[in-house]
């Protein structure tokens, strides 16, 4: 289904004083300090976000609806004041429409990612990892893309993607989007389609979350109001040491040589194994243990299969772990070759067991990752239930001494980046306000991703 939205209203006659007070309210200055030039250029409060809460201010001020086309064009007061007073004439500036783009619409949505982010940028030149990040999802099948866009004369201004998928609360399903690949043309930031791109997606969602905002982005939705949950916890463990020290920075790794593991056991009456493919039992197991007590996407076998299986880049490993003839616990990894250093890492992207099987899950899956030549392993998750068994296999937390020198990016080596923020828009599900315990994973939006 396209999503288009245009909105059209009539307008009063507003008064200087009134004008003046709304925007001063809003922006934090007294009213005798605005003229008719004031504007995003002269008043620092006056950014993007703020130009959005000016908008809605003056529509309750006045009783009004604004359309998306008004906002763009309120450079400054003079024009603001110009727009109460004579909507409905033409000449507008601009024309914007908000669509999701369809198959017609990527080759020119590619371009912009080209100009936007750099050429070889994934979604600029992956038309089918495109295709598999923002087309169907266990919940949603469709024609077009998840992927709000804004046209302004007909032109991409501006994108922001969702991947619609089914949440749990703590026992309870709903469903909700990941936000992703947000990004505006910078001629359009400081007239707010950034944040109105946003609204766009809370107008469709009661439940929306962000993984790996920057700082401006993390600054706008915390003033929309979403809870920012910090960046998530990293486990990571060292293989082989030799090989992990062309990871640092000096080329040799400081490691606790007691945590380097050795050929590792697995209980006799536990099988592990690699699947292809996750059954229903997968969706029976989350919902019982992690899914029952914590928030996050729900783990279905559905969204596993989507998520892991059918991605177009990606090998992932899948693992299984049974007990007494029935499933216990699954996890997914992959291995990542560094980019212009021949060392290996593993990353761990699932880990959902039962208690009496999570030691040998995990076992099985360092085996694994030394056999597959990995000097290295981690894992981001929030979620304290995973705590205790990373940290008795030889993880270290990220924020150790040791576990820093190994980098958060190998695509190549980025030292810069210190992990995942994960933020969430909570206001319109109570039954959030109850959930003590959050599984978000490296995995969740679009953060496991080609570079």
């Amino acid at each position: 289904m396209l999503v288009s939205r245009e909105v059209a209203a009539r307008v009063s006659d507003p008064s200087d004083d009134r004008l003046y007070r709304t925007i001063a309210g809003v922006v934090g200055v007294a009213p005798e300090t605005l003229n008719e030039d004031s504007s995003p250029e002269t008043v620092p409060a006056w950014d993007s976000l703020n130009h959005l809460n000016i908008v809605m201010a003056l529509e309750g001020e006045f009783g009004i609806s604004l359309s998306v086309d008004d906002t763009l064009e309120m450079h400054n007061v003079g024009v603001i004041r110009s727009i109460l007073g004579k909507y409905g004439v033409e000449n507008h500036m601009a024309s914007v429409v908000f669509v999701d783009c369809n198959e017609d619409q990527l080759p020119a949505l590619q371009d912009f990612f080209a100009r936007m982010y750099r050429p070889d940028y994934v979604l600029a030149v992956n038309a089918d990892y495109f295709r598999w990040q923002f087309g169907d999802t266990p919940i949603s099948k469709r024609e077009d893309f998840h992927m709000r866009i804004a046209l302004v004369n007909g032109e991409i201004t501006g994108c922001l993607g969702y991947i619609p998928l089914e949440i749990s609360l703590g026992g309870q399903i709903t469903t909700g989007a990941w936000l992703a690949n947000w990004m505006v043309d910078p001629n359009s930031r400081q007239v707010g389609l950034g944040p109105l791109l946003v609204r766009e997606i809370m107008r469709d969602f009661d439940f929306i979350l962000a993984a790996g905002p920057n700082k401006d982005a993390q600054s706008f939705l915390s003033r929309m109001g979403w809870t920012d949950f910090g960046r998530l916890p990293r486990y990571v463990s060292v293989l082989d040491q030799q090989a992990a020290g062309a990871l640092t920075e000096s080329g040799a790794l400081d490691w606790p040589t007691e945590l380097l593991p050795n050929d590792l056991e697995i209980d006799p009456d536990t099988t592990v194994k690699l699947v292809d493919r996750y059954s229903d039992d997968a969706t029976q197991l989350w919902d019982r243990t992690t899914g029952k007590s914590s928030g996050g996407t729900r783990r279905s076998a559905d969204f596993l299969n989507w998520r892991y299986v059918d991605h177009s880049v990606f090998d992932y490993r899948l693992f299984e772990v049974h007990r007494g003839g029935q499933l216990s616990g699954f996890a997914v990894y992959r291995v990542e070759q560094v980019r212009d250093v021949p060392v290996k890492v593993g990353r761990i992207v699932e880990f959902v067991a039962d208690k009496d099987s999570e030691g040998d899950l995990l076992n099985a899956v360092l085996n694994d990752a030394k056999s597959q030549g990995c000097a290295a392993l981690d894992f981001f998750c929030s979620s304290n239930q995973i705590a205790d068994v990373f940290t008795s296999h030889g993880f270290l937390t990220g924020e150790h001494e040791a576990a820093s020198q190994i980098p958060v990016l190998f695509q190549p080596i980025d030292r810069r980046r210190a992990g995942v923020l994960v933020m969430a828009d909570l206001q319109k599900v109570s039954a959030a306000t109850g959930v003590t315990d959050w599984y978000f994973t490296k995995a969740d939006g679009d953060q496991d991703r080609p570079n």
